[in-house]
């Protein structure tokens, strides 16, 4: 009798533990982590996707819907993404680029504490102006990478591409040459990054140039007070004279103020054909072209409320716009 018992006790429990193994064992093969790869904070930001469509596929906690400047980058990028990159945003400026390859981890820097005045001639490329002088663009970075290997990278596909757009420009432009095409895009970087809006961008600096106007570019202000602005730009700013300030002089900007890409510097050699002379952005990413200052003027009252805190200082992605009022367009003599 013991026997039996004892037989059916230890039946029963080499049941219950064949129950429990294989309850654990399916649970192991289906839990998350087995069916995914484990993911790093890196990983958000590679690849970045080119163009200005949204990826079929994308990581959950995509950091570029939230980063502007991510944003500028996947509108204006190149596909060569794969692998470990640096990358130049479009519209950023070359201060900028130098703090983030200087903060790069994977980047030896060797331009710490050069002042952008004296990058070119540290890089061997003469003693120009740097702004405008680097291609946005994803460069592989290697085990021995040095900042000086990306920018000189960076310049020779710069200057291969600004010459190879200036060939294929389109007939009638204001510019002299390349380098007013490249100070023209510089602007255009800044002013959008929607790429429907780009030549139409270009054909108001255009016909304005064409016609003897000021610029009136909000960017070219900001640049000029470079290290001595924050915040909200006010008509204030405008007034004050810099040699960037296209408020207060005639023509273009003595050098570019941002590293435009090639999307920017294509809208400036092929303007839209358009016959408007102002903008202003809607506060929402798009921008609304008018021909007359009161159709301008009545734009600029409609918007100003949305757009209120999203210009100059908070959101970069916005259109800077061409917030131009009626005195200022007297005073220009526009």
């Amino acid at each position: 009798m013991l026997d039996r018992w004892t037989l059916l006790l230890a039946s029963f429990l080499l049941a219950a533990t064949l129950v429990v193994l294989v309850v654990v064992a399916v649970w192991f093969l289906l839990r998350p982590s087995a069916l995914q790869e484990p993911t790093h904070a890196n990983d958000v930001f590679a690849p970045v996707w080119p163009g200005p469509f949204t990826p079929t596929r994308a990581p959950a906690s995509d950091a570029r819907v939230a980063d502007p400047a991510l944003d500028r980058a996947a509108a204006e990028a190149s596909p060569r993404t794969r692998g470990a990159r640096f990358r130049i945003l479009p519209g950023s400026t070359v201060a900028e680029v130098l703090r983030r390859l200087a903060s790069d981890p994977r980047v030896t820097d060797d331009l710490a504490s050069i002042h952008t005045g004296t990058l070119m001639a540290r890089l061997g490329l003469g003693t120009g102006h740097a702004e405008g002088r680097f291609l946005p663009d994803a460069y592989r970075i290697g085990k021995a990478t040095h900042a000086s290997d990306i920018l000189r990278e960076a310049h020779d596909r710069m200057r291969t591409g600004l010459e190879h757009a200036w060939r294929g420009r389109a007939s009638g432009l204001p510019y002299a040459n390349p380098e007013e095409a490249l100070i023209v895009a510089s602007i255009i970087a800044r002013e959008t990054a929607r790429a429907e809006d780009r030549s139409l961008v270009a054909a108001v600096f255009a016909r304005r140039m064409h016609m003897g106007m000021r610029l009136q570019a909000d960017p070219t202000v900001l640049y000029g007070l470079r290290g001595h602005f924050g915040g909200t730009l006010t008509r204030h700013h405008l007034t004050i004279d810099t040699p960037y300030n296209t408020y207060t002089r005639d023509g273009l900007p003595p050098t570019p103020i941002s590293l435009p890409g090639m999307p920017s510097i294509e809208a400036a050699l092929h303007p839209a054909a358009s016959t408007s002379l102002y903008f202003v952005g809607r506060g929402d990413g798009t921008t609304e072209f008018s021909d007359t200052l009161a159709e301008h003027n009545a734009a600029v009252r409609r918007y100003r409320r949305s757009s209120r805190g999203r210009r100059h200082g908070t959101d970069r992605r916005a259109p800077l716009g061409l917030l131009i009022a009626s005195a200022l367009d007297s005073l220009s003599g526009a």
